[in-house]
């Protein structure tokens, strides 16, 4: 396999953040039923279990891994804090592929069945109220990222109860945010956590000589792919630095760079879809063969 230099697409990545995003129209979905759908399959797949249980969290991540009844936007999915002081166009959110925060964010919490569901009344939008609560105990190598880089982040995960799910006029899912405007009632037994001390490593080698955080390897997500790669979110970056959205500099304002450049950044970034391509297309083949369909087993 032709050796794929992801640097230059590492470094347009990082510059995702805050999205404008233009308001909504009325819509006519059924957001009740949407709503029972997605708190009856949440807490099916990820049910309460204790804060520092990594079997129930590898059996939701399993399960969420091949899940579809989340109707996402195409565009894709924003996440972050919920800041309801601010309009969705406004908020600092960042830009992920559905598929991976799936994984890798949306297990990290369990999930009651409680839901419920509003129209925010400035964005004139709906949402779907679920909620849910952190899986704050487990090892440092569970977490995506260390989130503990920051108190107030680490604080503002474990002080969770909601997710937020936001949608377009068709009844698609393109924002999700954590908040703390849910209920306690249903939290259980529950202690704040004091996190690693965070030494500016984001990631690390444990004492049994593995890399961490495991679960953002693309191992933890392909299995033996011989595919083996990086990021779900390389459409969105071909698009941005074809039309020159994007790099940006540090204030969020284009910067130009030099064509020549730009053309190389395009064109590996056209091989490591292709090399993407080939490991979803190899990933398939092996559920086929492991589980005899096209879709695994939920757990």
């Amino acid at each position: 396999m032709q050796r794929i230099n992801i640097g230059a697409i590492a470094a347009v990545l990082f510059n995702f953040g805050c999205v404008q995003l233009a308001t909504a129209a009325p819509q006519s979905v059924d957001v009740e039923a949407l709503a029972a759908t997605l708190a009856k399959q949440l807490s099916t797949l990820c049910p309460p279990a204790a804060r520092d249980d990594v079997a129930a969290h590898a059996k939701c991540s399993d399960g969420l891994s091949d899940a579809t009844f989340i109707p996402w936007s195409r565009d894709g999915l924003l996440f972050g804090g919920d800041q309801p002081n601010l309009r969705i166009s406004t908020r600092q959110l960042t830009h992920l592929k559905p598929s991976i925060w799936q994984l890798m964010y949306l297990s990290l919490f369990t999930f009651t069945g409680r839901q419920s569901a509003d129209e925010d009344p400035r964005e004139r939008i709906k949402v779907i109220h679920i909620e849910a609560y952190f899986r704050n105990a487990m090892p440092p190598g569970e977490y995506p990222y260390p989130f503990w880089h920051s108190a107030d982040k680490w604080n503002a995960y474990e002080t969770a109860n909601e997710l937020k799910f936001y949608l377009t006029p068709a009844g698609q899912v393109f924002v999700v945010t954590r908040s703390q405007g849910g209920s306690e009632a249903a939290r259980g037994p529950y202690a704040q956590v004091t996190p690693p001390a965070f030494e500016g490593h984001w990631q690390w080698t444990d004492s049994s000589g593995h890399l961490q955080p495991h679960v953002s390897l693309f191992s933890n997500k392909y299995s033996a792919n011989p595919f083996l790669h990086a990021s779900g979110e390389i459409d969105r970056v071909i698009k941005e630095v074809r039309n020159g959205e994007m790099p940006r500099d540090d204030v969020g304002l284009r910067k130009e760079i030099d064509p020549k450049l730009r053309a190389d950044i395009l064109r590996t970034a056209e091989e490591f879809r292709r090399a993407l391509t080939e490991a979803d297309q190899w990933e398939a083949k092996r559920r086929v063969t492991e589980y005899g369909s096209h879709v695994a087993p939920q757990p």
